[in-house]
This record gives structure tokens, C-alpha cells and sequence, in this order.
């Protein structure tokens, strides 16, 4: 009886960890080819974000002026240690905004996140449970670094 229980644990764990491909965002640019000089471009406006669904940024530099509102349950941003996202925008650098419900389990891990002068706020989440995001460094904002409302047990 002991070992069915055990065995039964195994097979839900092993199912909960399959996931579809990682959405290669690079391959998605239509311009550039990641250095500084020539930033991956256009990646934020050619991809329709969905939930439950992870999108893989290769190391690189990737720059947008608006952020994209990556807020969809179950998404993943997955970067390469020393990815760039380079928002050359104004107001906050990266989005997760829900400002009505919850949305849940979020992940974002390995960026750092270049802003300018016009930049607010570099992390910009609201309305996230059970979330987390690890690796993220904010540089060159004018507000704060990370601003956050109404989020719960997330790891940040």
C-alpha cells in the first residue's frame, strides 16, 4: 500500500514538470543581432504574450520604448545570465499589471533591466500571487526599482 502511494507521487510530479518549448524571442527581432551596438528590435510588438507558456531570451540586448504587459497566468521570462532588456522609452521599464483580480504564478529570472532618463520605474507589478521573479538587477531609473501593489507570496 506504501509503495502505490510513493509511486503515485512520482508520476504527478514528473507530469506537473512538462512544459511546452520555450518561445525563442530573438528568433522573433526584426531588426538587430543583441550586441549594444544593434539591440535586438521589434521582439515586444511581433509576439502575442499568452499564459502558461514560457519565452526563452538568449543573452543579448533587447530594446522597446513600451512594455509589453507580460501579466498572463503561468508565463515564464527566462533570460541568459547578463541579458538586456534596454527600455529606450518613457515610464516603466517592465510591466505586470493587473489592477482589477488576481493573476498567478508568474516567473521572470536572469535580467537586468537598462533604463534612461525617462524611465520611472524599472519593475512595475500589481495584482500578482504566488509569483516569483530572481536574478532581475535594475539600473538607470528615476523612480524606484521596484514598485509593487498588491502582490502576495511571491518571491522576489
Amino acid at each position: 500500500m506504501v509503495k502505490s502511494f510513493y509511486f503515485s507521487i512520482v508520476i504527478v510530479f514528473f507530469s506537473l514538470s512538462i512544459q511546452a518549448t520555450p518561445i525563442d524571442v530573438s528568433q522573433l527581432a526584426t531588426s538587430g543581432n543583441g550586441s549594444q551596438a544593434s539591440c535586438w528590435q521589434g521582439w515586444d510588438t511581433v509576439i502575442t504574450w499568452v499564459g502558461e507558456q514560457e519565452y526563452y531570451f538568449p543573452g543579448g540586448v533587447y530594446c522597446y520604448s513600451t512594455s509589453p504587459n507580460f501579466l498572463k497566468t503561468g508565463i515564464a521570462l527566462r533570460g541568459e545570465a547578463g541579458t538586456v532588456l534596454k527600455h529606450i522609452g518613457s515610464g516603466n521599464a517592465v510591466v505586470f499589471d493587473n489592477p482589477t483580480a488576481w493573476t498567478e504564478n508568474v516567473r521572470m529570472e536572469n535580467f537586468i533591466i537598462q533604463g534612461n532618463s525617462a524611465t520611472t520605474n524599472g519593475l512595475f507589478l500589481r495584482g500578482l500571487r504566488d509569483s516569483y521573479f530572481k536574478h532581475i538587477s535594475v539600473r538607470d531609473v528615476s523612480s524606484a526599482g521596484l514598485w509593487s501593489e498588491a502582490c502576495v507570496t511571491n518571491i522576489l
